[in-house]
This record gives structure tokens, C-alpha cells and sequence, in this order.
């Protein structure tokens, strides 16, 4: 087996020519796969096994940034949590903003995959970006477990929600 970096290339032109299978946000490329009329066989990761459930996207930021400047990292996620918050409410909108930013997109792609984003981005959490610390040890030891993860990893030490709006 080889494992190929395909980069940016286009997952429909990989799978094509010598790419067997991909990691695809299903958001995105599986939405479009539907309005391609593409057929796509399909592996969620927790299919696999439950502890590959995961966060994405993630904010991120660094310890030193935290400790010297808190308040831009606060006011940095609380403005994230705005613009999530708002497209969870008004993904038509949220789709024509980015159309708008972003012209060479597939606008009929972009209101698709925002109407099937707009559900996910908060989920069952109980606010938007609240993590788990299950989740976080939960991936870390199949990692571990499976030699994908070297050294010691603190979970706890991972993520906060310390951030979050209230």
C-alpha cells in the first residue's frame, strides 16, 4: 500500500485516476458528490470505532497567547461563535455571504453544503464550540493504542471552553 499526498487536487479527479480512497468532509465533497449524481461508499470514522469521534473545525491557539492576551483569544472566539451563531439561524444568508466572498465557488454547492452544515456546527452541545474531554481522551487513546500517537498526551490540557460565550 502507498500513501499518496493529493494535496488540494480535486477529490473527483483523484479517485479517477490512482487514488483508491480519500478522507473527504463530508460537507462539503459529499454534498457535492450528491449534486453530481456521484455515488460515494462511504466510511464515517465511528463507524469504525467510537472513539474516532472528533472536533472539527478547531480553533487554535497557543499556551503563551492565552496567558499574555486573553482577551483577544475571548474576543476572538466570541466573534467566531457570532458568525457561527448566525449561520446556524440564517444558513441562506451565511451561504450568500461566503457566494459573495468568494464568487469562483459553486454558489448552488455552497447553499447546500451550508443547509447541511447549519445543523452540525452545534449539534447536540449545549452552546456552540463546547468540547468534551471525553472525546478529546477517547481519539487520543485509539491514537496511542494504534502507534499513531507518540509521546504523552494530557487530553485535559488539549482544549478549554474557558472562552465560550456563557
Amino acid at each position: 500500500m502507498d500513501i499518496v499526498n493529493t494535496g488540494d487536487m480535486d477529490f473527483f479527479t483523484s479517485v479517477k485516476r490512482d487514488i483508491d480512497f480519500a478522507w473527504i468532509y463530508y460537507g462539503w465533497t459529499g454534498i457535492e458528490a450528491e449534486l453530481r449524481n456521484e455515488k460515494l461508499n462511504m466510511v464515517y470514522l465511528t463507524e469504525y470505532s467510537d472513539k474516532l469521534d472528533y472536533y472539527t473545525p478547531v480553533l487554535t491557539t497557543n499556551e503563551k497567547m492565552i496567558k499574555e492576551d486573553p482577551e483577544t483569544v475571548k474576543a476572538f472566539v466570541h466573534a467566531a461563535s457570532k458568525g457561527y451563531q448566525y449561520a446556524i439561524k440564517n444558513p441562506d444568508d451565511a451561504a450568500g455571504m461566503l457566494i459573495k466572498s468568494a464568487p469562483d465557488l459553486d454558489a448552488k454547492l455552497v447553499k447546500k453544503s451550508q443547509e447541511w452544515l447549519a445543523a452540525k456546527y452545534q449539534d447536540d452541545a449545549p452552546r456552540w464550540g463546547e468540547q468534551k474531554l471525553e472525546i478529546w481522551k477517547n481519539y487520543s487513546e485509539w491514537m496511542t493504542e494504534n502507534k499513531l500517537l507518540e509521546g504523552d498526551f494530557d487530553p485535559e490540557k488539549a482544549f478549554t471552553n474557558e472562552f465560550l460565550p456563557k
